[in-house]
């Protein structure tokens, strides 16, 4: 009788062994099929989300990318990459543009984004809305001042219009004369600002031409200038004959006679403008010195500032950032 409880109760124990190791093995391919599994939705969402990122990259390298730049603002409007990849671009206020890729990782896409800046052209037509923008002192001999426009053109952005009427200056001093010579507050920008939302210290980065010194027209086959977005890093001399584009002096501007500029200038210091120049579109001193006009003609045409802003290649070109990427979420 003994032997048949000791026999029973040993094998109670096998049993009891048994199915603790089976109980073990079950639990360790359970918990090898649940990492199995997380390691795969891991995998799954890191190469989404480098897809995600080389899908920005490729679109950063490609702008302006067609139709995006024409985004209304707080408007948006999604594509797919080369890849497969959807891209959405939503545009903000000043130039600035948020793109998000989204890239398939198992139920739920894996997002990366990252914010991008232009020049903003609506903005900039604003800024530009007067034939002369001083921050200082006027001083002219005969300057002549228009607001027709020598040319008809369809505008992408109707910018916020200042009545102005035409002018003929032929005080030696003039101060904020009818609409067209402002000498105000207006004139007067944030500390580093240059044009449309974009500082001084980034103008160089986006900028067709670099000049030092003096600036001489680039010509087309036909004689035409070429627009392009010119920066001075200091002062600079126009040279005489016709330029065009967005002349950006991070000093002071000496136009010399006869030359001829057709678009938008932006002088960080004074201005100083010979007898006999001609400038059609916009000019803006930012500098508390005297602005010396002479007997220049300057016409305010908004067809001329906003085919400067849409011709010339930095328009559309970006702004490099400190932070261009944002959080992915």
């Amino acid at each position: 009788m003994k032997t048949a409880r000791r026999a029973g109760f040993a094998l109670l124990l096998v049993l009891l062994v048994v199915a603790a190791l089976e109980l073990l093995t079950l639990s360790t391919l359970a918990l090898a099929t649940h990492e199995a599994v997380t390691t795969n939705a891991v995998e799954r969402m890191l190469v989404a989300r480098r897809a995600a990122e080389a899908a920005l990259r490729r679109f950063t390298s490609a702008w302006p990318a067609r139709g995006a730049t024409h985004v209304a603002i707080a408007g948006s409007i999604a594509f797919r990459d080369s890849a497969g990849i959807l891209l959405t671009v939503r545009r903000h206020a000043w130039g600035i543009y948020e793109v998000t890729a989204a890239a398939p990782a198992g139920a739920a896409p894996v997002r990366a984004a990252l914010v991008l800046r232009t020049l903003d052209v609506q903005r900039a037509l604003d800024e530009s809305n007067a034939a002369l923008l001083a921050a200082g002192r006027i001083i002219s001999s005969g300057a002549t001042f228009t607001t027709a426009d020598t040319l008809a053109c369809t505008l992408p952005y109707q910018p916020a219009l200042t009545p102005a009427a035409v002018v003929t200056v032929n005080a030696q001093y003039a101060f904020g004369v009818a609409g067209v010579v402002i000498d105000s507050a207006r004139a007067v920008l944030p500390a580093g600002y240059a044009l449309g939302g974009v500082r001084w210290d980034e103008a160089a980065s986006i900028a067709d031409s670099i000049v030092t010194g003096s600036y001489a027209a680039i010509v087309d086959s036909t004689g035409s200038p070429q627009a392009r977005l010119i920066y001075s890093a200091g002062d600079l001399t126009l040279m005489p004959g016709p330029a065009a584009g967005i002349l950006l002096v991070d000093g002071d501007l000496d136009a010399r006679p006869a030359a001829e500029f057709d678009g938008i200038i932006v002088v960080r210091g004074t201005a100083t403008l010979a007898d006999g120049v001609r400038l059609s579109g916009s000019l803006r001193t930012q500098g508390s010195g005297s602005t010396i006009l002479g007997a220049a003609v300057l016409t305010y045409s908004r067809c001329r500032c906003a085919q400067a802003l849409l011709r010339t290649p930095a328009g559309a070109r970006l702004i490099p950032g400190r932070r261009r990427f944002i959080p992915a979420f």
